[in-house]
């Protein structure tokens, strides 16, 4: 009995392992299956598209430069196409919202969020949608049935004085309806163009090739002297001169159109009717000639502009071109010319806020841009000061009064009782919006708006006005991206308390407490006042035009890297900005605490400088741990203290006045930073002072106090290795600091072992930060970059 038992056993086990296999099987089919028509889908998707296929391993380079991601087409969203599908961009899988900024790919005609497709392009210059080779210089990767589909407008410019040849083909127009001719089709014509009869602005290239794919049916032109041959048709054409590409410059109907002067004769096509369209070309050539406007923008490198608009804007006519040309001649008249762009720069009524932008339009200046500064009455003396030419203007808008919570004539926040003032002072700058635009109106043609990113209000001015804004905050990459993903991952949650380390997503390297972040950054649920401001910045910012980022690239390429690439709008880093100002003329009389310093230096003495800004509200019991600290480690400092009233201790100025100077005004700090005596800086960390710090090579003692001062001496210390830091008495990087805390780290800095490590490595940086700056240094460059993509502007 117990042998069939057994037996029935065996048999149900064996039974049961045989229908597991099967299972097995007919799942791995069906997994396979599934993967089969997702790829096919895919690729019949790409295929029925453009029919351009690009096989991953027949492209020649894996990426493509800065500059040929230039020359691809972008436009500004406006709204949505019929028939497009909930997901717009397929790189980062997000819908376009309005104002987004976006690239076209103009073999495929996908489109996708500038800074994720530029991104995917600098690694593979592919579609991530159809796979089609996206560089027309390579023209290996494309394949049989492109070539056969497309056509090429060539036009060179050369010191030869021959006649040069422009050949315009068949770019998808069947000459059979009058619309569709922006972007959708050009008239074909073939010219000869003499060097002379293009006029170039100072900079430019007017030099690359166009490919646009044709449409169905049609088969590549061949140019043959006077006429093109399409298959068996001949299209007869007399050669002219004086071809222009112009660029109408409206922002809410911009368009592309070719102007053809001095058109001799109609284009007569055989077997297909074509006069309609000639002479609508022709009433197109008359405006231009009547407005002058040919010859005022020059060939573009890359694909016509119209390419950059949603579809239903390039689809317009010839008479809607003509006559949208003609009032453009006329508001260029009015206006005065657009050779050189118009910056208007709008900085917060903050001193680190300020001179950077100040250094900044001086800089702007010098490239030939007209630059003009909002401030208001009382904020406008100090500006004017730091200006190195008189024809900035300055425009003054009067300051809100009589606001609930502000003291009364405070146009500054280093006027401020303390920061907790700082809100209802932020916040009442959006009275003076009606004054900005009103003054706005009045100027002439302004090509960019640069305003802190505390003036989030601005941005729906700039919109109103049709002008791309810039917002500058005076932060770091670091500190942006840190924010930025510490406030979509939260990776604090669960943490057992405020000092307990966590790794950061996407950036594992770098530790941090939630003690190194403020509010809301490091809420769950931000609450408040001050949670909703900066939350309205934030959004404010998002649909800017970028960043302008007082950093350079070499200091932190990969938080610099991840925001263009993964956050945006698009951050330019063009500094140490305060690098560019000449070099101060030195004044007959020194001041009293340079002639001190000077006395050091003639003992031999190195010295300290402490400073900790002039917006940080200090606890006096903390000044005066300080004050401790640094008389006994026996070092000499020199301390600047931003209160004339404070008594730092009983006594203490006289004890320290042979090795210590006290000064309770202001000082220039860059001129302290730069004295051959000063070889160490205990901060706050404010970014304006930690790149001070560098381009001056002194190591940097890091006690932060307020806003992203915290991740800033973290960049310092623990990602650059710049600097020591002063932890708080329970070693936490927040709380209140011991003099022992003091002493010794000033001690450590200033003679010990770790000192002379950070001194070494903060000298490479300021070789670093030196480089950027000078001419063809990556600072440099993408300053003139950020004229040339928000202006369309070329040097």
């Amino acid at each position: 009995m117990s042998n069939k038992v057994l037996g029935v056993a065996t048999q149900i086990l064996v039974m049961g392992i045989v229908i597991s296999v099967i299972l097995l099987f007919v799942g791995i089919g069906f997994l396979v299956l599934i993967h089969v028509c997702i790829v096919g889908r895919a690729f019949r998707r790409g295929f029925s598209s453009t029919g351009n296929m690009v096989e991953r391993g027949s492209i020649g380079s894996t990426s493509m430069s800065h500059d040929d991601l230039e020359k691809l087409p972008c436009f500004d969203f406006k709204a949505r196409e019929k028939g497009s599908s909930p997901v717009d961009c397929a790189v980062c899988l997000e819908n376009f919202k309005m104002g987004d900024k976006c690239r076209l790919l103009p073999k495929c005609n996908h489109s996708f969020h500038a800074q994720c497709i530029d991104s995917w392009l600098l690694k593979t210059p592919i579609c991530p949608i159809c796979r089609t080779s996206v560089d027309s210089q390579k023209g290996s990767m494309v394949s049989s049935e492109e070539t056969n589909r497309s056509t090429d407008i060539r036009i060179e410019l050369s010191s030869n004085p021959s006649p040069l040849r422009a050949s315009v083909g068949l770019i998808p127009c069947s000459l059979k309806r009058n619309q569709d001719f922006i972007g959708d089709g050009l008239l074909p014509v073939p010219v000869n163009i003499s060097p002379k009869s293009i006029r170039v602005l100072e900079g430019t290239t007017p030099i690359g090739d166009i490919s646009v794919p044709a449409s169905e049916g049609e088969k590549p032109t061949v140019e043959s002297s006077n006429s093109i041959v399409e298959g068996e048709k001949s299209i007869a054409a007399t050669p002219c001169t004086d071809i222009f590409v112009s660029f109408p410059d409206d922002p809410d109907t911009s368009s592309t159109s070719i102007a053809v002067d001095q058109v001799s004769n109609e284009l007569i096509e055989q077997n297909t009717d074509t006069s309609e369209e000639a002479n609508t070309h022709q009433k197109a050539t008359t405006v231009f000639d009547e407005t002058g406007l040919q010859g005022t923008f020059v060939i573009d490198l890359g694909l016509p502009r119209a390419y950059r608009l949603p579809r239903e804007t390039r689809a317009r006519s010839l008479e809607q071109v003509a006559e949208q040309t003609k009032k453009e001649g006329e508001k260029k008249k009015k206006m005065g010319s657009l050779s050189s762009p118009h910056f208007v720069i709008f900085p917060f009524m903050a001193q680190g806020h300020t001179i950077p932008l100040l250094h900044l339009a001086n800089l702007l200046h010098r490239r030939s841009v007209t630059v003009t500064i909002f401030t208001t009455p009382a904020n406008s003396p100090s500006i004017l000061r730091s200006l190195n030419y008189k024809d900035i203007s300055i425009i003054n808008l009067p300051f809100p009064e009589n606001v609930p919570g502000l003291p009364s004539g405070v146009e500054s926040t280093d006027k401020l009782p303390s920061m907790a003032f700082f809100i209802p002072f932020a916040n009442s700058t959006k009275l003076m919006q009606p004054h900005f635009e009103k003054a706005l109106s009045s100027l002439p043609k302004v090509s960019c708006i640069i305003s802190d990113g505390f003036f989030g209000w601005t941005q729906q001015s700039a919109t109103k006005f049709g002008i791309p804004r810039l917002v500058f905050y005076g932060m770091s990459n670091y500190s942006m991206a840190i924010s930025k993903v510490v406030t979509k991952y939260r990776p604090y949650l669960g943490l057992k308390s405020d000092d307990e380390p966590f790794d950061v997503p996407c950036f594992p390297w770098v530790k941090l407490t939630r003690n190194d972040l403020e509010p809301p950054f490091c809420d769950p649920e931000p609450k408040g006042e001050y949670s909703e401001f900066v939350m309205e910045q934030i959004i404010a910012t998002s649909k800017s035009q970028g960043l302008v980022v007082n950093s350079f690239h070499e200091l932190e390429p990969s938080f610099h890297d991840y925001w263009n690439s993964e956050v945006g709008p698009r951050a330019w880093c063009v500094g140490p900005v305060f690098l560019a100002e000449p070099q101060k003329v030195e004044p007959q009389k020194k001041s009293k605490w340079v002639q001190w310093l000077d006395a050091k230096l003639a003992e031999g003495r190195s010295v300290l400088y402490v400073a900790f800004g002039s917006q940080a509200d200090i606890l006096p019991e903390q000044l005066r741990e300080i004050a401790i600290g640094l008389e006994k480690s026996k070092m000499n400092f020199l301390w600047v203290v931003r209160s004339k009233g404070l008594e730092l201790n009983v006594g203490f100025e006289e004890r320290v006045k042979d090795r210590g100077l006290v000064v309770k005004e202001w000082v220039d700090q860059r001129e302290i930073l730069g004295h051959e005596s000063v070889n160490g800086f205990m901060s706050h960390c404010g970014w304006n002072s930690v790149l001070e710090t560098i381009c001056a090579s002194v190591p940097i003692l890091a006690l932060p106090l307020m806003a992203e001062q915290h991740l800033n001496a973290r960049m310092a210390v623990d990602e650059l290795g710049i600097g020591l830091r002063i932890l708080a008495e329970n070693g936490s990087v927040r709380g209140f600091v011991r003099s022992e805390a003091v002493e010794k780290m000033v001690r450590e800095l200033m003679e010990g072992e770790m000192g002379k490590e950070v001194r070494k490595k903060v000298k490479e940086m300021e070789k670093m930060a030196s480089g950027a700056m000078e001419q063809g240094g990556s600072s440099w460059r993408t300053l003139d970059l950020l004229i040339e993509d928000v202006c369309g502007y070329k040097r």
